[in-house]
């Protein structure tokens, strides 16, 4: 028997990045999806299941190794999500805390 979807009801919108609420018959079937569209190789490699590291980075490690080997060669389209959060466009709501130097 297949569920039919009740409602879906989109919260967060950034770029290529959505999150819905979607309830599927019933009060209490609520889930949360997350869609990203369109979804690019990197993007479904780093949704995959992958084995998980901690890195304790120095800021000699990050200019030796992270930025050179990583920062250096991203995809300025890869970081619009990014732009859009840092120029206010986008999660202004979700802020903490910003100041000149800082935003959480």
């Amino acid at each position: 028997m297949k569920q039919r979807i009740d409602y879906q009801d989109e919260f967060f919108h950034n770029d290529i990045f959505r999150k819905y609420w979607i309830r599927m018959g019933g009060d209490l079937n609520q889930m949360h999806a997350n869609l990203i569209y369109p979804a690019t190789e990197m993007l479904i490699n780093k949704y995959s299941k992958q084995e998980r590291y901690s890195v304790r980075e120095t800021a000699e490690v990050y200019t030796t190794v992270t930025k050179p080997q990583y920062l250096d060669h991203v995809d300025p389209k890869h970081c619009e999500w990014m732009h859009n959060v840092l120029d206010d466009k986008k999660e202004k709501e979700l802020c903490l805390f910003e100041n000149e130097h800082f935003k959480l």
